[in-house]
C-alpha cells in the first residue's frame, strides 16, 4: 500500500469549516451508532422507514455542512485537495450508479414511489442520495487516523446493544412483544427487526470489527490500545455469537465469505503461503460440504434433517416443502426475471398501457417499483408459500390483503428490475470497482495484466456458475448463480496472489483496507438471500467510502487534533450519550395508547454495554472516561424518565387532539435530540484551543443548517408520526372504536398528504364504520368520503391494488345498502367494473376472484358465472380455505333459492374441504347449515357445538346457541335442549329476543308460558 509523502491539510482551514467539517464527521459517527440500534416501537413500521427518515436527517445536516464548508473555504481562498478519479474508480462509478438510478426514476412507472420511496420500506432516489452523502463525505473528508478509529468505534460500540439485545431475545427475556410471526420461531431479530436484517447487519459490522482488532493489534506503542483490543475481541465474539442465532442463511454465506476473504488478502499481501493454502483448503471443504449437505437423500441427510444445518440444507431450493419460504423466494425470482420480458405493457389506472413498456428491459420500471408490477407475473403458489401471514380472520371472513412482495430477495434482480439491463450493470460496477479499489490499494493489482486477470477470473466464474445452476436447477437461480461466480473468480485471483508468496509494501492501515474490501464482498454474497436494507446499505457505501478514503496516496494524518479536557470529554460523552437516548427511546416498553410496561432494566442494561463500549473505545485516560460516561449515563437517565413519563401521560391524554399532539410529540423530541447531538458533536470535533473567532463564518454555518432542517425537518417528521397515528387507528379499530379510529386516520391523512397508505387506511375504516348499527343512517354519507379517499389514494399510487380492491368493496357496499333493486343493481356493476380492473393488475390473485365471485352470486344473481370463478380460483391454489368457504356459500345460496337439494351435499363437502385446510369458525358453521339441511342431525349438532367451543364472537355465540337447542330439542333431549334456549335468551341483544323466543318455542326447544 505504497503512498506519497504529504500532509493531509497543507493550508489552515478557517474556523467555521472546520466546525462544518467536525459536523459532517459527527453526521457519520451517529449514522453509524445510531441506526442499527433505532427503531420505534409506536409506529406502525417500527425499523426500516423509521430508521431511514433518521438517516435523511441527518444527511441534510451532513449536507448543509459540507456546503457551508466549500463557501467557507471559496470565500477565504483556501485551497482544497483535487479529487483524483483515477486513484479510485469507486467515486465515478459511484457516480454512474446515481445517473443510472435518476434515469430509471425519471421513466419510473410510479414516479413518487422512486424518488420518495414505498411507505414500507422509504428507500428510493432521495434515500440513495443520503447514502450516497455518507459515502461522499467519508471519501473525500476522512483524512486524519483518529477519525477512522472514530468511525471504527462507531461500528463497535453499536454492535454491542444490538447484540446484547439478541442474546436476551434467544433467553426468553424480550421486553417487547413483537408478535413474531412462527417462521422466526427460534430467530433472533434484534433491533433490525428481521434475522435476515440482523444478519445483514452483522456481516459488515464482524468485519469491520476484525479489521480494527487487526489494526490495532499492531498498533503496540499507541495509547487506548488495551481497552481497545479488549472492546474489539468482546464485541467480534458477541457478533458471531449473535449471527448465529440469526438462523439466516445468506448472512451466514456472506460472513463466511467476508473471512475468508480477509484472511486471503492479509496473506497475500504479507506473503503468507501457508496461511492462503490453509484458507483454499477450508473453503473448499465449506463449498463441498455445503454442497453435500443441499442434496436431498445424500450422504449428510442426517445433519440436513437437523436444527443446526438443516436451513442450510435448503439454500436455493425446498423440494421437500419443509420450509415455504424458500419456495416463495424462488418464485419470486422466477416472477422477476419474467417481468423484464413481458409481452404486453401493464395497464396503469387512470393513466392506461405503460408508455414507456419498450423501454423497460433496459432501464426497469424505476425504483421501489416491485410491488406495483409483480402483479403482472403473479403465481398463486407464491400465495400459498405466503400464507404463513393470514388474510382471513379467524372466523373465515376476508380481511382484504393481497400478497404482493416489494422486494425480490436478491439485490441483482433488484437492481434488474428497477433499473433494467442499465441498473444491474451499474451495480455491478460498483461492486467491482470497490473491489478494485481496495486490491490496488493492498498493492495486489499492480497493473494493467493483474486487472486483466482479474476481469478474466470473474467473468470466467459468473459463466460456469450461471452455466451451471441454469442447466441443473433454473434459470431462476440466474440473480444468485451470476453474483456468485463473480466472488468465485475473485477468490481464484485472490489465492494465486497469495500463494506467489511474495510480501508487498503495506501502509499503516492495511488491515482496514483488507477488512473493508472483505466486508463488501461478503454484503455482496448476503443480499442476494435477501433484501438488503437500509442499515446494511449505510455500512455498505461508508466502508466503500473508507476505501476511497484509503486509496488516496496522502497517508492519514497520524497527530492528534489539539482539544482542551472539555472538549475531550465532550468527544466522548456526546455519541454515548446519543447511544443512551436511542436505547431508553426504543426500550422504553410503554405502549403510547396504553400497555406495555417500563423497561427500567433493560434501558439500564443496554444503554451501559452502549455507553461503556463507546467510553471504552473512544476515551484516552480515565479521568475523560470517567466524567464521559457519567454524563451520557445522567443525560439518559433523564430522557427515560422524561419519555417514560410522557408515554404514561400520553395514555391518560382526554381528547383526541391532545392525543395528536401527544403521539407525535416522541419521535420529534428524539429526533430533535439526535440532530442536536450531530451539530453539538460536530461543534466538538471542529473546535480546538487554537481556532479562532468567526462569527461571520459561524452565521452562515447556522443559516445553511437552519435553511436545510427548516426545509427537511417538518416533512420528515409528519411522515413518521402520520403512521404512528395509523397505528394506533388499528388498534381503536380491534376495540371497535371506530370513531376514535377515523379521526386517527383524518389527522394522518393531514399530516402526510401523499401517502396513499393513509388514504386507504381511512377508506377502509370508513367502510368498516358503516356496518356499525348506528351509522346505518349515515352510510351513504360515509361511502362517498371512503370512495374519496381511496381514489385519492389511486391517484397518488395507481398500481397499488388494493385501492382498486377497496373501491370496489365500496360500491359492493352501497348495493348492500340501496334503498331500491335497480340502485342495488348499479352498483353492483359498478363494483364487478372495479374489480375486474383490480384482477387486470394481478390476474392470478386467488382473494380478488372469490371476492368477484361473491359479489356475482350474491349481489347480481349471477350463480353461474359465481361457479366458474370460483372453480377456477380453486384449481389456481387449491390450499385456500376460503375459496372452498366460497363455494359452501354459494351452493347454499343457489339451494335456497332455486330448491336445488343436490347442492346442499356440495356444500357440506366444501366447507369440510375448507375445514381440513384451516380450522375457522366460518367453515363449522357452514358444516352444521348444509348438514341440517341435509337432514343429518347429529352430524350438524357436533358441527355447532364445536363452533361454540372456538369460541365464537358476542354476535354469533346466542344464534349458535339456538341452533344447538332446535336440534337437541329434534333429537328429544329436552333439558340440553332448555339449557341452550336459555343461553340464546340470555346472551342475544334486548331487541331480539322476542323473535327468538317465538322461534324457540315453534322448535320445541323451549316450553309455553
Amino acid at each position: 500500500m505504497a503512498r506519497h509523502q504529504g500532509a493531509a491539510e497543507p493550508v489552515a482551514a478557517p474556523a467555521a469549516a472546520r466546525v462544518a467539517d467536525g459536523i459532517v464527521e459527527a453526521g457519520w459517527l451517529l449514522a453509524l451508532a445510531l441506526l442499527p440500534v433505532f427503531f420505534n416501537i409506536q409506529s406502525g413500521r417500527p425499523f426500516e422507514p423509521d430508521k431511514t427518515a433518521l438517516l435523511r436527517l441527518i444527511a441534510v445536516v451532513m449536507a448543509a455542512a459540507g456546503l457551508a464548508r466549500v463557501v467557507e473555504e471559496r470565500m477565504a481562498g483556501t485551497p482544497r485537495p483535487a479529487l483524483r478519479w483515477r486513484e479510485s474508480p469507486l467515486l465515478a462509478c459511484a457516480a454512474v450508479y446515481l445517473g443510472a438510478a435518476t434515469l430509471s426514476t425519471i421513466a419510473s412507472i410510479d414516479p413518487r414511489a422512486s424518488v420518495w420511496g414505498s411507505h414500507l420500506r422509504l428507500e428510493g432516489l432521495v434515500t440513495l442520495l443520503a447514502h450516497l452523502t455518507v459515502f461522499g463525505s467519508i471519501a473525500t473528508r476522512l483524512r486524519r487516523r483518529e477519525q477512522l478509529e472514530r468511525l471504527l468505534d462507531a461500528v463497535v460500540a453499536s454492535s454491542l446493544p444490538v447484540c446484547l439485545y439478541g442474546v436476551l431475545q434467544r433467553m426468553g427475556r424480550d421486553p417487547l412483544d413483537w408478535q413474531t410471526s412462527t417462521y422466526q420461531e427460534g430467530r433472533i431479530s434484534t433491533t433490525l427487526g428481521n434475522p435476515v436484517f440482523a444478519g445483514e447487519f452483522l456481516v459488515l459490522a464482524l468485519a469491520a470489527t476484525l479489521a480494527g482488532l487487526l489494526w490495532w493489534w499492531d498498533r503496540r506503542s499507541d495509547a487506548g490500545r488495551t481497552a481497545r483490543l479488549a472492546t474489539y475481541v468482546v464485541a467480534a465474539a458477541a457478533q458471531v455469537a449473535t449471527l448465529g442465532l440469526t438462523g439466516s442463511r445468506g448472512p451466514w454465506l456472506g460472513a463466511a465469505t467476508a473471512l475468508a476473504a480477509l484472511v486471503l488478502l492479509l496473506a497475500a499481501v504479507r506473503g503468507r503461503r501457508r496461511l492462503a493454502a490453509a484458507t483454499l483448503a477450508a473453503g473448499v471443504a465449506a463449498v463441498v460440504f455445503v454442497g453435500l449437505l443441499n442434496v436431498p437423500g445424500g450422504p449428510l441427510e442426517p445433519l440436513r434433517r437437523g436444527g443446526t444445518f438443516g436451513r442450510l440444507g435448503r439454500l436455493v431450493s425446498d423440494r421437500e416443502g419443509r420450509n415455504p419460504a424458500d419456495r416463495a423466494r424462488v418464485l419470486v425470482w422466477e416472477a422477476a426475471l419474467r417481468l423484464v420480458r413481458l409481452p404486453a405493457p401493464i395497464t396503469v389506472p387512470g393513466r392506461g398501457p405503460d408508455g414507456a413498456a419498450a423501454l423497460r428491459a433496459l432501464v426497469g420500471f424505476g425504483p421501489e417499483t416491485l410491488q406495483g408490477v409483480f402483479g403482472a407475473v403473479y403465481d398463486p403458489a407464491f400465495e400459498q408459500a405466503e400464507r404463513r401471514n393470514p388474510d382471513v380472520s379467524a372466523q373465515g371472513t376476508s380481511t382484504f390483503y393481497t400478497h404482493i412482495p416489494d422486494r425480490s430477495h436478491n439485490e441483482a434482480l433488484d437492481s434488474l428490475v428497477f433499473g433494467g439491463v442499465v441498473g444491474l450493470l451499474a451495480y455491478l460496477l460498483v461492486q467491482a470497482a470497490a473491489q478494485l479499489t481496495g486490491l490496488r490499494t493492498l498493492g495486489l493489482v499492480a497493473t494493467r495484466r493483474d486487472g486483466l486477470l482479474l476481469a478474466a477470473l470473474c467473468a470466467a466464474g459468473a459463466a460456469l456458475v450461471t452455466g451451471v445452476a441454469g442447466g441443473a436447477l433454473s434459470w431462476a437461480y440466474l440473480g444468485v448463480a451470476l453474483p456468485l461466480g463473480l466472488v468465485a473468480g475473485w477468490f481464484v485471483f485472490a489465492v494465486l496472489a497469495a500463494l506467489r508468496g511474495r510480501p508487498v509494501p503495506r501502509g499503516p492501515e492495511t488491515a482496514v483496507v483488507a477488512g473493508a474490501a472483505a466486508a463488501l464482498l461478503g454484503h455482496f454474497v448476503s443480499i442476494q438471500f435477501g433484501p438488503a436494507v437500509v442499515t446494511g446499505r449505510l455500512y455498505a457505501w461508508a466502508l466503500a467510502g473508507v476505501l476511497v478514503a484509503l486509496a488516496r496516496r496522502e497517508p492519514l494524518a497520524a497527530e492528534r487534533e489539539p482539544a482542551s479536557p472539555a472538549l475531550e470529554v465532550a468527544r466522548v460523552a456526546l455519541p454515548a450519550a446519543a447511544l443512551g437516548l436511542v436505547v431508553a427511546f426504543g426500550f422504553a416498553g410503554l405502549k403510547a395508547g396504553g400497555g406495555g410496561r417500563a423497561a427500567y432494566g433493560t434501558i439500564a442494561l443496554l444503554a451501559g454495554t452502549a455507553i461503556a463500549g463507546w467510553v471504552a473505545c473512544a476515551a484516552r485516560g480515565a479521568r475523560t472516561a470517567l466524567l464521559a460516561g457519567a454524563a451520557a449515563a445522567v443525560a439518559t437517565a433523564a430522557y427515560a424518565a422524561l419519555h417514560l413519563h410522557a408515554l404514561a401521560a400520553t395514555a391518560q391524554v382526554s381528547s383526541m387532539s391532545d392525543l395528536f399532539s401527544a403521539l407525535g410529540a416522541h419521535f420529534t423530541r428524539i429526533a430533535l435530540l439526535v440532530i442536536g447531538s450531530v451539530i453539538a458533536l460536530g461543534v466538538a470535533l471542529g473546535l480546538s484551543p487554537s481556532t479562532r473567532a468567526g462569527a461571520a463564518g459561524h452565521l452562515r454555518l447556522a443559516t445553511a443548517l437552519a435553511v436545510a432542517l427548516v426545509l427537511a425537518l417538518p416533512p420528515t417528521l409528519a411522515s413518521v408520526n402520520a403512521d404512528v397515528l395509523r397505528n394506533f387507528a388499528t388498534g381503536f379499530a380491534r376495540q371497535n372504536r371506530l370513531a376514535q379510529a377515523v379521526q386517527l386516520i383524518e389527522e394522518a391523512v393531514r399530516l402526510a398528504p401523499g401517502d396513499a397508505t393513509h388514504y386507504q387506511a381511512y377508506g377502509d375504516a370508513l367502510l368498516a364504520a358503516t356496518r356499525l348499527k348506528q351509522e346505518e343512517a349515515r352510510a351513504p354519507e360515509i361511502l362517498r368520503r371512503a370512495e374519496a379517499a381511496l381514489r385519492r389514494a389511486r391517484e397518488l399510487a395507481p398500481l397499488g391494488i388494493d385501492h382498486t380492491a377497496s373501491l370496489a368493496r365500496v360500491e359492493r357496499r352501497r348495493s348492500e345498502t340501496a334503498g331500491d333493486p335497480a340502485s342495488a343493481r348499479q352498483h353492483a356493476e359498478a363494483a364487478a367494473r372495479l374489480y375486474a380492473e383490480a384482477l387486470a393488475l394481478v390476474p392470478g390473485n386467488t382473494m380478488l376472484l372469490d371476492e368477484t365471485a361473491e359479489l356475482d352470486y350474491q349481489r347480481r344473481g349471477d350463480f353461474e358465472s359465481a361457479e366458474r370463478t370460483l372453480l377456477r380460483s380453486r384449481e389456481l391454489d387449491p390450499t385456500f380455505d376460503y375459496t372452498h368457504a366460497a363455494l359452501g356459500d354459494l351452493y347454499m345460496a343457489r339451494a335456497s333459492a332455486r330448491g336445488t337439494k343436490d347442492d346442499y351435499a356440495r356444500a357440506a363437502a366444501a366447507f369440510e374441504q375448507a375445514y381440513a385446510r384451516r380450522g375457522s369458525l366460518r367453515a363449522l358453521v357452514g358444516i352444521g347449515f348444509a348438514r341440517k339441511e341435509m337432514g343429518d342431525a347429529p352430524a350438524a349438532l357436533r358441527a355447532f357445538l364445536e363452533a361454540l367451543a372456538v369460541p365464537p364472537p358476542p354476535d354469533v355465540v346466542w344464534g349458535l346457541h339456538e341452533q344447538v337447542a332446535a336440534l337437541y330439542a329434534a333429537t328429544g333431549d329436552a333439558a340440553r335442549a332448555r339449557g341452550h334456549a336459555a343461553d340464546a335468551l340470555r346472551l342475544a341483544p334486548v331487541k331480539d329476543r322476542p323473535a327468538l323466543e317465538a322461534r324457540l318455542r315453534a322448535s320445541g326447544a323451549q316450553g309455553g308460558p
